[in-house]
């Protein structure tokens, strides 16, 4: 079970309690914590850890981290205005007096009030902070920063390294930026003050999903003071009208007369949702210098507590300089064949090798040459979960190497879902770009779709290799059409390699840049097997001898038929198969001394064929088979074992090459008579001048070579001049991107808002309405200049409506509500309506002064009281109806208020989407019940018949 790493962070601050307060707050907060059991990441102002240093020695004793809040915490101390030159003055004196206090410089920052800038990050890098926790991502501005300051609310959710211009979004900063979880509300003390344990315990279940899947820690503040409830009960705030101006420090102040002051049950509150969280499976309670070995491993989540041994190498890490980290010396995105999970190929070899060099490898996996058929099911489901796995497919393998399993449509040909798949990998690949860093990465490839032709577009890489492995338009009927797309590949490449013979040939035709590299091997791990007392593995050493032995994958190029009659000319002997089954293998199953050892870890495979008597290569010649040199030919003769191989082109390019090193055979018999001539006719003069030919040919010199081809293209590409036409060109395709992104988004608006029944489902709520029954009066609320935004508009239809139910003798009376005036009063216009639709003038009242709905509903009560009338049936628009009835019943809790809106508002007339004026009114409605909910005018509780 994945682990969920949970970051607790307190905020200290002195200045405006003084340093006693805050003691007795440590002295609680210590006492509860350690009661839950859970260690936290208190974040002190330096001034304040050197009046209150008891208390950090004891935190510090008791397994808590002591991080940097500032110097003082003063209103004054606001990095996300100060000039660089006082924050470096700030930050340099607030670090070098924690450090007296710690004894060691703090590797983590918190700016006051969450405020910081850019010049914040890079004074922070250059004093070796290693994590920064002053972004509360998505936040609102109420709870702490300028309502009118919005780029914190579009800042990443997850850590990330920030850009040295703009600490809300992602780029190459060595810093770590830890977010404080959010979903639109930041997962803060104040916000369970505001919102309550329940809600705060449904929002840390929420989180908990979300880290369980992506493996984002949960990041939580609060103040010492929120767990003290002895703090008592403290003065009503007086408001004026000042603190509702955005302070430039402290936000909007009146949040503080928001927040709850009873201190006790804050004090409940917090330990019951420590308590909450603490409960939940796979829950660990890591310092932030405990997690930050995990985040720098690639966000790895191992499935035991960090070790103590962990705890100091990340103390070591954490006081080394910045600039001593280790630079790759390229960045290089791989587009692969296979995934990296499958067969260990040359793939996955000449990335791992180039990683370890000191280069950044992202590998990305294969996107499929082919529409899938059921027999890649089990392919497709790995892809998936890898996908939910990962950090939004990608995962980090190793040092310097990461791997992207992309989701895409599995149609590499179809024009629609090429379109979808470039968007989709595109927008993946640079936001990762950006967070880690990547800029014009070499760009490698495997694959030629017209996928990779795009990105190779698109992402505009310092320089293109294609290295081609197979004749893939020749591996099946739905392959053929990858033709097209290779051809433009190879001329657009800067360098081509290939594997074999026929495919330097055929690559030959568009570029004269051609080497030829075919797969080599990983010579010092086959090495180190072959010399040491290794043994072999059981499954393989219990077979009878000989053991005939093929590694790889057993798929439909394997001549099944051959290995029959092998197995049947040799009973005595073992065929052992080591590789996953690709293919209908029943014909194999059926031989006795045929045997499916499946996949092996390629770790395992030199062990298996140190087993071997004999290697061989049992391909059916074929137009595909033709291109192909056979990886486990080298590994093979690494181990110093005699090889038998079908005729095969490169084979024998090979064995022209290394002196007919390797057994051919045309057909069944030729193959089992060279079986038994190589297991009788071995040496050790044989066997080291196998090793030698595998020596020449393993992949440190292939990938040696390859790398001096590539940095000579790279020299030629920097020495040449670039034409001002091809810098052009990008500068427009950029622009051209960015301006049919923009229209997308805006054609999609306009259908969502316009063409759509969006905004009719966000409306529906507001609606309210109950079947008609008969009730002591009618009450018709006036329009005024109502939704519309004109006066004069919606009345008649409300009286309308009141006329049919006084018709069908719902009520004996009508009461016509209105304090508008437009020429002439409304209500008298609405009298009149009436009368001339024939109700009695003696039926109907007046009220003539309310101006809203809440004035409206207190002057009916009025006129109401000393009435024997216990029910009204009450009539407005129907989207103003939720807000008037809440009204009504808030006023007057003591008259059944039946709501019956008018049935069909010509305002709110529609076909499809909606017009401007009516989204205002629906928006106008809400506006409406949020401020009679904050002026106390209505409760947000059910209504009858809504």
């Amino acid at each position: 079970m994945r682990p969920v790493d949970v970051l607790l962070t307190c905020d200290i601050h002195t200045h405006m309690s003084g340093s006693e307060p805050v003691r007795r707050d440590l002295v609680e907060a210590r006492r509860l914590l350690q009661a839950v059991g859970v260690r936290c990441t208190f974040f002190f102002p330096a001034r304040s850890a050197e009046l209150l240093r008891d208390q950090v020695e004891a935190l510090r004793a008791e397994g808590h981290e002591i991080g940097c809040h500032g110097l003082t915490h003063d209103p004054s101390e606001n990095y996300g205005r100060l000039p660089r030159q006082a924050q470096e003055t700030l930050l340099t004196e607030a670090t070098r007096r924690l450090t007296g206090v710690l004894g060691q410089p703090p590797v983590s920052f918190r700016a006051p009030v969450f405020k910081l800038s850019r010049d914040t990050i890079r004074v922070l890098e250059a004093l070796g902070y290693r994590t920064d926790l002053s972004v509360t991502a998505q936040r609102l501005g109420v709870f702490g920063s300028d309502l009118y300051d919005m780029k914190p609310f579009f800042a990443p959710r997850r850590p990330y390294h920030p850009t040295l211009s703009n600490p809300f979004r992602k780029g190459a900063a060595q810093i770590w930026e830890i977010p404080v979880s959010a979903w639109l509300l930041p997962f803060l003390s104040n916000t369970e003050r505001l919102c309550g344990l329940r809600f705060m315990q449904w929002f840390f279940r929420a989180l908990y999903i979300e880290a369980r899947t992506t493996g984002k820690p949960i990041v939580f503040m609060f103040h010492a003071e929120d767990l003290n409830a002895a703090r008592g009960a403290q003065e009503p705030w007086r408001l004026s009208w000042r603190d509702f101006i955005p302070s430039r420090t402290f936000g909007f102040q009146f949040r503080h007369a928001l927040l709850e002051r009873d201190w006790r049950r804050v004090q409940q509150d917090l330990v019951a949702l420590l308590r909450f969280m603490a409960g939940f499976p796979a829950v660990r309670f890591l310092t932030v210098n405990e997690y930050l070995p995990l985040l720098e491993d690639g966000h790895a989540v191992p499935e035991a507590t960090p070790t103590p041994a962990a705890v100091a190498v990340a103390a070591a890490s954490a006081a080394a300089p910045a600039a001593r980290r280790e630079e790759p010396r390229k960045d290089i995105l791989c587009i692969s064949s296979i995934d990296w999970d499958f067969i260990w190929q040359g793939h996955q070899e000449v990335m791992a090798t180039l990683a370890a060099q000191g280069n950044r490898v992202l590998f990305i996996e294969n996107t499929g040459v082919r529409a899938p058929t059921l027999h890649d099911l089990p392919r497709l489901t790995h892809r998936v979960v890898n996908w939910v796995r990962s950090v939004k497919g990608f995962r980090q393998e190793r040092e310097r190497l990461f791997i992207y399993s992309p989701l895409v449509l599995p149609f590499p040909y179809s024009t629609p879902a090429r379109w979808l798949n470039r968007s989709l990998m595109l927008r993946a690949l640079q936001r990762w770009m950006r967070a880690t860093g990547f800029h014009r990465p070499l760009l490698w490839t495997f694959l030629p779709t017209p996928l990779t032709i795009d990105l190779i577009h698109e992402l505009d890489p310092e320089l293109t290799v294609y290295y081609c492995i197979d004749d893939l338009a020749s591996s099946s009927s739905a392959a053929r059409r990858i033709s097209r797309s290779e051809t433009r590949l190879f001329k657009m490449a800067d360098v081509v390699f290939v594997t074999s013979e026929k495919l330097q040939q055929h690559a030959a035709r568009f570029n004269d840049r051609v080497s030829l590299f075919p797969f080599g091997v990983d010579f010092e791990a086959f090495e180190r097997v072959r010399e040491e007392a290794d043994e072999i593995p059981p499954d393989l050493r219990v077979l009878p001898r000989p053991v005939i032995g093929y590694v790889g994958g057993i798929h439909q190029w394997v001549d099944q038929d051959l290995l029959v009659a092998v197995a049947k000319a040799m009973p005595q002997a073992s065929v052992a198969l080591v590789g996953p089954l690709q293919t209908d293998v029943s014909k194999l199953a059926r031989q006795p001394n045929i045997h499916l050892l499946r996949g092996r870890p390629h770790a395992e495979l030199p062990r298996y064929i140190k087993g071997f008597d004999v290697g061989i290569i049992s391909y059916r010649l074929s137009d595909y088979t033709a291109h192909v040199y056979p990886t486990k030919l080298n590994e093979y003769l690494a181990m110093g074992i005699p090889v038998v191989a079908t005729d095969l082109p490169e084979i024998r390019r090979f064995n022209a090459e290394h002196g007919g090193i390797v057994s051919v055979a045309r057909d069944a018999k030729e193959f089992v008579h060279a079986i038994r001539h190589v297991l009788a006719s071995s040496s050790p003069e044989l066997i080291r001048r196998r090793i030698d030919v595998a020596r020449q040919n393993s992949w440190q010199s292939r990938i040696a070579q390859m790398s001096a081809l590539i940095n000579e293209a790279m020299e030629r590409r920097r020495a040449e001049p670039e034409a001002w036409e091809q810098k052009l060109r990008r500068v427009y395709r950029a622009a051209r991107r960015r301006i049919l992104k923009a229209a997308i988004a805006a054609t999609l608006a306009y259908l969502v808002v316009f063409q759509s029944p969006v905004v009719w489902w966000m409306a529906e709520p507001l609606r309210l309405a109950a079947p008609a029954r008969p009730a002591d009066a009618i009450v018709v609320l006036g329009g005024g200049v109502g939704e519309s935004g004109k006066a004069g508009q919606g009345y008649q239809e409300r009286v309308k409506h009141a006329v049919d139910l006084y018709r069908a003798g719902q009520a004996p009376s009508l009461i016509f509500s209105s304090g508008y005036t437009f020429i002439f009063q409304e209500t008298e216009v609405m009298r009149e309506l009436a009368i001339a639709e024939g109700v009695p003038a003696s039926a109907i009242s007046l009220e003539t002064r309310a101006a809203n709905t809440f004035e409206q509903a207190r002057a009916v009560s009025r006129m109401l009281q000393g009435e024997p009338r216990g029910s009204i049936l009450l009539v407005s628009s129907p989207f103003h109806m939720r807000r008037a009835v809440w009204t009504f019943r808030r006023v007057a809790p003591s008259i059944e208020v039946i709501p019956a809106p008018i049935p069909e508002s010509q305002f709110y007339a529609h076909a499809r989407g909606a017009s401007l004026r009516q989204m205002w009114g629906i928006f106008h409605e809400y506006v409406g019940i949020v401020y009679y909910w904050v002026k106390g005018w209505i409760r947000l509780t059910p209504a009858a018949g809504g």
